[in-house]
Order: C-alpha cells, then sequence, then structure tokens
C-alpha cells in the first residue's frame, strides 16, 4: 500500500508540474502578443517590416495584404483575441489537470465509484462497459472517465464547494475560500459566455455570478488585470486540490 501510495503522490505531482507550467505559460503568451502588437503595427507603418502575403482560402492565390487590413488584424488582436484565449486556455488546462487527479485518485481508490444506480439507463450503460472491457482495469478505467465526465458537466463550484467528486477536498473550499469561489464562478461563467454566446452576457451568466459587473447582452471584456486574477486563482485552486487530495488519501 505504501508504494502505491508513493506512486500515486508522484504521478499526482508530475501532472501538478506538467499544469503549473502550462497555465503560466498562457500569462506569458499573453503578456508576449499585448507587448509585441503596438510594435509590429507601429512597425508596419514606418515600413521597417513589411506586410505579409494574404493567401485566398478558395484560390490560393498570394497577394500582399492591405496596409489597413493589417492594421484591423493587430486592433482585432488586442480587444478580441489574445485576452478571450488566454481565458479559454487557462480555464482548459485546470479543468484538464484537475480530471487527471481524479482519474488518479479512483485508479488507486476505486470504492470511491461506488454509486447508485438508479435508472434503467445508467444500469444498462454500466453493462455495456462491463461487456464491452477486456478485464478489469479497462472497466474501473471506464467507469471513472464516465464519472468524471458527468461530473464536470455540472455545476463546476460543486467539485470544490461540495466535494463532488469525493477526492478528499471535503468542505475545506466551503470553509475557507468563499470569496474566492465566487471569482472562481465568474471565471467559468465568463469563459461559457465567450466560448457560447460570442461574449455576450445571457440569464445564465446573471444567476451564476453574484455581483456581475455587465449586464444582460453586453460583451464582456477581458483586462491584463483580470488574465492576472484568473491566473492566480485558477493555479491557487489547483495547488489546494493537490495539497488535500495527498493528506486526504494518501497520507
Amino acid at each position: 500500500m505504501e508504494q502505491n501510495n508513493f506512486h500515486g503522490i508522484a504521478d499526482i505531482n508530475s501532472k501538478y508540474q506538467a499544469f503549473r507550467a502550462n497555465i503560466f505559460e498562457v500569462y506569458e503568451d499573453y503578456l508576449f502578443q499585448s507587448h509585441y502588437l503596438p510594435i509590429i503595427h507601429n512597425s508596419i507603418k514606418s515600413g521597417s517590416i513589411p506586410v505579409f502575403n494574404f493567401e485566398d482560402i478558395y484560390t490560393g492565390r498570394s497577394e500582399i495584404f492591405k496596409i489597413n487590413s493589417a492594421y484591423g488584424v493587430i486592433d482585432r488582436q488586442r480587444r478580441k483575441v489574445i485576452g478571450q484565449r488566454a481565458l479559454l486556455d487557462a480555464v482548459s488546462a485546470t479543468e484538464s489537470f484537475l480530471q487527471k487527479v481524479t482519474f488518479r485518485v479512483y485508479r488507486d481508490f476505486q470504492w470511491k465509484l461506488k454509486t447508485t444506480l438508479e435508472t434503467s439507463e445508467q444500469q444498462t450503460k454500466l453493462l455495456e462497459i462491463i461487456i464491452n472491457s477486456d478485464d478489469k482495469n479497462e472497466i474501473i478505467s471506464k467507469i471513472a472517465e464516465e464519472k468524471i465526465r458527468g461530473i464536470f458537466y455540472g455545476n463546476p463550484i460543486d467539485f470544490f464547494e461540495k466535494d463532488k467528486a469525493k477526492i478528499g477536498l471535503g468542505s475545506h473550499f466551503k470553509d475557507n475560500y468563499k470569496s474566492a469561489l465566487e471569482l472562481y464562478s465568474e471565471i467559468i461563467a465568463r469563459r461559457n459566455v465567450i466560448a457560447h454566446n460570442d461574449s455576450r452576457v445571457d440569464r445564465k451568466y446573471l444567476r451564476e455570478v453574484k455581483n456581475p459587473i455587465f449586464g444582460l447582452g453586453e460583451k464582456v471584456s477581458i483586462s491584463k488585470e483580470y488574465i492576472k486574477e484568473c491566473i492566480f486563482i485558477l493555479h491557487s485552486f489547483a495547488a489546494i486540490t493537490v495539497e488535500q487530495v495527498v493528506k486526504n488519501n494518501y497520507g
């Protein structure tokens, strides 16, 4: 058991280090583009760097890109692309990491996968998994993947606040990070309207965010300060999750 614990801790730590590098690269990329886009604009204007050749998507013909169009691309990148992309990438990296940690816990503590099959659909799904798997390990992996998919499909706050995955978080976040949970909820809600509603605030956003600064139908914006706060919150939640998972499961 101690050997299994050692491998589990080492694997979670390895995944955390990879996540940490990934999410801070997102921040580096955002700062890099924020800094150099205005410089590129000025360099094109002064003629110190050439405008690129634009290849038509249908004909394949190339011609020099119009200078005014290049200015428009740069402006669009600054206002509508780099901030949104940083937020999407940061949230995606965090959710992927949390799923990997949860999968490792389920692999090492299979009893956590126990659940009540309340519907015939759930029973049929489990039977299909058993029939179509080659061995116990494959069955466990498929059941874990199915459970994790259901957990992250629901309210993302429940993962932390209610320890929905039952991976050892208990009430730690609920008791100690109430205001941070509200910030996390807003981050996810803003990500969702960017990904699914053309960046415009919908009623779902207003229901999930305690003190919204945007009104219904308004387009959300992403500032440097907001990206910094997002990276801080997301990384902190991941680090605290690792601490609690290791302490409460592996010892």
